[in-house]
């Protein structure tokens, strides 16, 4: 950079200023290169630079990963990986705003990005691709092998005539798709390309599980920065609208066992540093997706008894009971009656 200045050459400082962010991620010194960072992209960004004479793709694509983390120039550096086809070695799946090809919800709704724009497929005609496309995702999206996508999508048919119906099917999947290679068929399996698609199930679970390691190391405040980011995730079961399918039902139930168990670890810390109010939004929240979880009435309760609040820990005492009695017909557990002895006696 002091080269750059003495040449008064903004690229050459943009160079080195690269340069030096790369060599503190490699040192591990991730806050020293996000200050090399913002200096070498708002050089870029004003010089409008996308190229130069030592340029490493997969360098510019690690420090492409660093930027969009944390908020350095977004929109150049979005436009620096589309110009530049940039591909990290590690697809960031966690990098919801990384411009994707492909981008594909399912937590609660199925919607396909393509290129930014949201498509829409109103016909009928088109319901066989898109399933394919929900169970190669239900499976993983990864070496999903032929037989186990037509077995559930076609189980009525045997052979030759199962193999055909495939074909055809995953043909007008990839023209519906228009991307190159974004659904890749080799040795008689499926894989979504991670390099050019993401799936929010993809980030749900790399966030999760960041949050799950966190809490398991004992770094809970950092596990609680993990799951805010999985949960804004979540906005709803793993394709919601196709509860009746079976072959979603697997990936549904364990999607949404950790996240509720995630939710019990993270409110039971949260409960010990007296962030009451914080912990009940998380319960709250889990309650909106299944109002069945008795734990979650119970930690309510508990954070309603810390703040004094007796009417509040009552009335979702009553909720509780109204809907276990109209759901299952049972009253709430030994556990809960404790807690509301407890109350009623405040």
């Amino acid at each position: 950079s002091q080269a750059g200045r003495r040449m008064n050459s903004e690229l050459i400082q943009f160079m080195s200023y690269s340069g030096e962010a790369q060599l503190s991620l490699d040192q591990g010194k991730e806050d020293r290169a996000i200050k090399f960072l913002e200096k070498a992209l708002a050089r870029g960004k004003e010089k409008s630079y996308l190229n130069f004479w030592i340029w490493q793709p997969k360098t510019m694509a690690r420090l492409c990963v660093t930027a969009l983390k944390n908020g350095i120039e977004p929109e150049y550096t979005k436009m620096l990986i589309k110009q530049r086809r940039l591909i990290p070695d590690k697809p960031p799946v966690e990098l919801e705003h990384w411009p994707w090809s492909l981008k594909i919800y399912t937590l609660g709704r199925f919607t396909i990005v393509i290129k930014g724009k949201t498509i829409r497929f109103p016909r009928k005609a088109q319901q066989k691709p898109l399933a394919l496309l929900k169970a190669l995702i239900a499976f993983g999206g990864r070496d999903v092998s032929e037989e186990k996508v037509s077995y559930v999508l076609w189980p009525e048919a045997e052979g030759d005539k199962a193999h055909d119906a495939f074909t055809v099917t995953l043909q007008r999947l990839r023209k519906l798709i228009g991307i190159e290679g974004a659904i890749l068929l080799r040795d008689g399996t499926l894989t979504l390309d991670p390099r050019c698609c993401w799936v929010d199930t993809w980030a749900f679970e790399r966030k999760l599980g960041e949050s799950e390691r966190a809490s398991q190391n004992g770094d809970l405040d950092k596990s609680v920065q993990y799951f805010e980011k999985a949960e804004k995730l979540y906005q709803a079961p793993f394709l919601s609208g196709d509860v009746h399918e079976p072959w979603a039902i697997r990936l549904r139930e364990r999607l949404q066992s950790r996240f509720f168990h995630q939710i019990g670890v993270i409110s039971d810390h949260l409960c010990k540093t007296n962030k009451c109010r914080q912990t009940m939004s998380y319960c709250k929240k889990g309650l909106e997706l299944d109002d069945l979880v008795e734990g979650l009435y119970q930690r309510i309760m508990n954070c309603h008894l810390c703040l004094g609040q007796h009417g509040e820990a009552l009335s979702t005492y009553n909720r509780l009971s109204r809907t276990l009695s109209m759901t299952f017909d049972i009253n709430p557990s030994p556990k809960t009656e404790s807690i509301i002895r407890a109350i009623r006696k405040k």
